[in-house]
Parts: C-alpha cells; structure tokens; sequence
C-alpha cells in the first residue's frame, strides 16, 4: 500500500534564535491556494533540564523548503516550559467551525513535566482553551500524567496519554459543543514487536467506506519508527496493523539516548502523500510515498 519513493531533508529560512537548535512536530495544511505549517521550535537552555520550546508559523515555500515567521506563533505563559505537538484542524466543532490549532502544553510538577492539549483559533492565537486536563482523566486503570499529539477525524478525537511508564493512543468523542467525552483506549503497545514500549497518534487519512489510516509513531528500545494502521471509522475497530515499520530513524541520536523518526502531518497530491516526521527531535525531513 505505501512506497516510499524518496527522503529529503526539510531547509529551514529564517530561522530566528528562539528555534536556531531545532525545529519539529510539522503540522502543513492548505491556507486556500497555499500552504502553511505550524511547528515546534526550541533553543537548548544550560541552566534547565527541559528546552524552552514555542510553535513557529511558517510558509511552505517548495515541499522541502519552509520560511519562518521571526516572532513565536504562541509563546509561554506562566510556568509552562513547552508548546508542542501542534494539529491543523479545519471546521470542527472546537471554535465556531474555523480552522484551529491543537497542541500540547507542558508545566514542571517536580522532577517531571506534565501535559495537556489546548486549542487556539489560527487567526487568534492568543486566545487558549484547555481541552484535556492529564490530571482530571480517570478512565484509564493508571493514573495519567501526560496527553498530546491530538488528531480529530469527525467527532473523534485521538490522543497519545502516558501513565509514567508506558504512552498509549485514546479516542473521544467530539460533541456539538465541542466537548469531549467516552475517552476510551484505541491502540495498545504490543510485546515483541516494533512498537512494544510506546504508541503515538499521527496524520490520518479516509480512505472512503468506513476506512481510514492512521500514520502512527511506535517505540521499542528507544527506537521510534513510523508504521501504519487501517481502521473502521463507525466502530474504531483496528482492521490491520503494521508488524515492521516503513520508516526507520538514522543511527543519529536524540534525547535521552533515543534514535527518532516521528510523523507529524501528511499532504496528498493525486496518487501521493508527502508525509512530514522529525528526526532526533532536531530536523525535519518528508517522505514522498506511492499510495496505492
């Protein structure tokens, strides 16, 4: 079903100082006749144990190339140390059906850092709503201490959550008044395999017939690769899912001694996607793949 058919290296222009030691978590989507990207920018702070990261907005100026905006499309508030993980969603129920913004929003409690998912609207980015509070969420037999990576596909909403030791995928109901409820487990880790340690949400795509793929992230021995799932959109069921990976990390290295290859958003032109994922946590790179 996927090929990939080349792997080109993302050139960033523009690069302001804020985001001079890398960019990540690309979110392109079409702006009418353009296309824009909302992403993860962050400098390296020596005094802290956690990079100060903001969303950068940028133009697609070619598919491996995009222009930075200078000053941070959202900024910190209060003890947050990172906005990340940013969703381009158009029409749905969250802001008055105009185009938004989700992403996750990470706070310091101790040692750790804790996360959870907002929502602003593109064209007032100042305006913040916190959709997933970690800490309020008691459906799951562990308490849940981080949420992020949010995808909407209709009224369901699809969220990595981890409990302190292990990061699964949820599903929620999107209501009418852009509330969410009947949280409930979708894709679960998988001893053995590619994806026995973590699962992570990624760009979905209908396929039409109550069928669509989500491209999703999985880790096993910190190694993060990027697989496939096909799954009912009525009844959430898992239809298929990738034993191997079809993206691999480098053997360069990233935080906490990971090698990383992570997808973040996909673009399809006729019978291709060109699917955008970050490397190390540093660089961005797109895949063009034959989709069959």
């Amino acid at each position: 079903m996927f090929k990939v058919q080349s792997i080109k290296s993302v050139k960033i222009l523009n690069r302001p100082a804020w985001a001079k030691d890398g960019v990540m978590s690309a979110s392109v989507f079409r702006d009418g006749v353009r296309k824009l990207v909302i992403g993860r920018g962050f400098e390296h702070d020596s005094n802290s144990q956690v990079d100060k990261s903001f969303l950068f907005k940028a133009i697609l100026e070619k598919t491996d190339k995009f222009k930075l905006d200078i000053s941070p499309f959202i900024k910190l508030s209060g003890r947050e140390v990172e906005v990340s993980d940013p969703t381009v969603i158009h029409n749905s129920n969250l802001y008055n059906n105009k185009t938004v913004v989700l992403y996750s929003v990470g706070t310091p409690i101790g040692q750790n850092v804790t996360t959870n998912i907002a929502m602003s609207p593109l064209n007032k980015p100042s305006v913040r709503k916190t959709l997933i509070n970690a800490s309020r969420l008691k459906w799951f037999h562990h308490p849940i201490d981080k949420v992020k990576e949010p995808e909407i596909l209709g009224s369901h909403f699809f969220y990595e959550f981890g409990d302190g030791t292990n990061s699964r995928i949820a599903v929620a109901r999107l209501n009418k008044d852009g509330s969410l409820s009947k949280h409930k487990l979708f894709l679960n880790i998988r001893s053995g395999f590619w994806d026995s340690d973590h699962v992570s949400t990624g760009p979905i795509i209908p396929l039409g017939n109550n069928r669509a793929i989500m491209i999703y992230n999985g880790m096993r021995k910190k190694v993060w690769s990027i697989g496939i799932l096909i799954f009912d959109t009525k009844k959430l069921k898992i239809i298929n899912r990738s034993n191997k990976p079809f993206i691999t990390p480098t053997k360069k290295m990233g935080p906490h001694n990971q090698r990383i290859a992570f997808a973040s958003s996909a673009i399809i032109e006729k019978d291709k996607i060109f699917l955008y994922y970050h490397e190390a946590d540093e660089s961005i790179k797109v895949a063009t793949i034959k989709f069959a």
